[in-house]
């Protein structure tokens, strides 16, 4: 893993500013990641603004560019409220918007998985009292005629 890295980007068409703060690795062969993320709450979050916690795997060749994340954010403009939901997101290249949760195909929750993409999370943690984790994984599943699906486990 290379160390963490900080990045402010500011899309042209809305002004809107996004930060992020992320581990990478250099280019490989990867099957798959997991992470193990606290879920914290964010009251005073702007029906313009996004707070979360995610994985990702992306990908850019030749000009294209293709991302797979999952993880938990609150997002009003999205779901219209302040809630903690789980969520995947899936573009296919760099000129396509990409679709949230079960919007596209492609996203399949694990058999027996206790969250399903979109679904509120809580409880939240508490600052210096107690920790809710949330455990995700993204993995390539291998198909005999389907070579690259995406499988969301929970």
């Amino acid at each position: 893993f290379q160390f963490p890295w900080r990045a402010d980007f500011t899309d042209e068409g809305s002004n809107i500013i996004s930060h992020y703060a992320m581990w990478h690795t250099m280019p490989g062969k990867f099957y798959g990641l997991r992470a193990e993320m606290s879920i914290w709450a964010s009251p005073n979050i702007e029906n313009s603004q996004e707070s979360g916690a995610s994985i990702q795997i992306y990908c850019q060749d030749r000009g294209h560019y293709n991302l797979i994340q999952a993880g938990f954010h609150i997002l009003p403009s999205l779901y219209h409220n302040r809630d903690i939901r789980f969520f995947t997101y899936w573009t296919k290249d760099s000129r396509s918007k990409g679709c949230y949760n079960l919007q596209c195909g492609g996203f399949i929750p694990a058999s027996g998985a206790k969250l399903v993409p979109g679904q509120a999370i809580a409880p939240p943690s508490i600052y210096g009292i107690q920790d809710h984790y949330i455990r995700l994984s993204l993995n390539k599943r291998i198909q005999i005629l389907e070579i690259g699906w995406c499988t969301v486990m929970i």
